[in-house]
């Protein structure tokens, strides 16, 4: 019976990893991200593209996403740096 358990248990972890309704959640809140980002930054300055690049990247990290989340860090530390620049 211990053993059922853990085994209930253990499935019942990986099933939140494995959930495609995550994968798409976040499929979709990262399109939303980049579109918000393509949107916001049109004729905007760096600070603008700045704080868009950032939100960008957060939603690649909550989705766990290392190699998108790494481009939008760089896009994020660029136009950051801009800004700062222009100020």
């Amino acid at each position: 019976k211990i053993v059922l358990v853990l085994i209930t248990l253990g499935l019942a972890s990986c099933d939140k990893m494995l959930d495609p309704r995550n994968e798409d959640t976040n499929r979709r809140a990262t399109a939303a991200a980049v579109a918000q980002y393509e949107i916001n930054t049109e004729g905007g300055s760096a600070a603008d593209r700045c704080i868009q690049a950032r939100l960008v990247a957060a939603a690649y990290l909550q989705a766990q996403d290392e190699s998108n989340y790494a481009k939008w860090r760089a896009l994020e530390e660029a136009s950051c740096a801009e800004a700062k620049a222009a100020d």
